[in-house]
């Protein structure tokens, strides 16, 4: 005994195509913001990239990765944001310190600055010297005007802050004793008309009779 084919095909012809479907939904889209994002707050439309086309339901991402969904667009200029989505972010962990990268090319010498003198006002400068070459500089008032090719330009001030008060000095030696002086001239007075010698120009009060007598030079 034994399985025998009878000629007979019980698969028929292929069928027509179906028709379409409908048309899905559009996609959310993800819009980058260059701020920190809030919970539940306004979002400025300037701040995010790309700003438009924006949408209800479309995601906004912040400068430190958290996820947030616009839940309405208040105008042209402002979307409102829900609270944070929870578990979602698109910053990763800290990666590794890269590399240190190799030295740069030596920059080009600078130009030394030459003070060649001061004025009082920077009008005066200019009146002296209505140009000058590659690092001329004066002082005027304390501040720096260096030559910069076109013009005299102030760099700054050169004259530091008041430095705090220095301590008190140690007191100083006593000088020497001077001489003695002569004996000056001034009034003496008694009774009675006055004896005895004194410095010439000496004067002297009789008390009994108020004269005055002078010692002078024989």
């Amino acid at each position: 005994m034994a399985w025998q084919a009878t000629g007979g095909n019980l698969k028929g012809p292929k069928g027509d195509n179906g028709a379409d479907g409908a048309k899905g939904d559009a996609g959310k889209s993800l819009h980058v913001a260059n701020i920190t994002v809030s919970d539940n707050s306004d979002v400025s439309v300037s701040a995010l990239s790309p700003a438009t086309p924006i949408a209800t339901g479309d995601l906004i991402s912040d400068v430190d990765g958290r996820l947030f969904t616009v839940s309405s667009v208040v105008n042209g200029d402002t979307v409102h944001v829900s609270n944070q989505i929870d578990g979602v972010t698109f910053k990763g962990p800290k990666g590794d310190k890269g590399e240190d990268g190799k030295p740069g090319a030596d920059g080009k010498d600078g130009t030394g600055v030459n003070i060649k003198g001061s004025y009082d006002s920077p009008d005066a400068l200019k009146q002296e010297h209505p140009t000058g070459a590659s690092g001329d500089a004066y002082l005027v008032a304390g501040a720096l005007y260096v030559w910069s090719g076109s013009e005299w330009t102030n760099v700054g001030s050169i004259q530091g802050p008041q430095g705090p008060k220095g301590a008190d000095g140690t007191n100083g030696q006593d000088g020497r004793p001077g001489k003695d002086g002569t004996n000056g001239l001034g009034w003496t007075w008694g009774h009675g008309v006055p004896s005895g010698s004194q410095p010439v120009g000496s004067l002297y009060l009789d008390l009994d009779s108020g004269d005055v007598y002078s010692y002078t030079q024989d």
